[in-house]
């Protein structure tokens, strides 16, 4: 049983959303979770609180404190290894 309380890492999407998220990635400056989960047939809760959470932990997507809101930007990660670097 999952908690709904647990933090967006904890309780991450499959890559299948994460992929689909990360394909609709063209630079924006503010995510829309609730207009890409409507294009994708996604649900916005597992748009934003795990794909975007997930592409941010990759170094895909960043996230504006002053605007609460998630953007496109690319870090240059190898994204193979990011998932080994995590601490916990």
């Amino acid at each position: 049983m999952r908690d709904s309380c647990s933090p967006p890492l904890a309780r991450p999407p499959s890559e299948l959303v994460v992929a689909k998220v990360r394909a609709s990635l063209k630079w924006q400056s503010e995510l829309d979770a609730g207009r890409l989960a409507g294009e994708l047939g996604l649900d916005a809760a597992e748009v934003e609180g795990r794909g975007f959470a997930i592409l941010g932990s990759r170094g895909l997507a960043g996230f504006d404190s002053g605007s609460h809101r998630y953007f496109h930007r690319e870090l240059p990660f190898d994204l193979d290894k990011v998932e080994d670097m995590q601490p916990r």
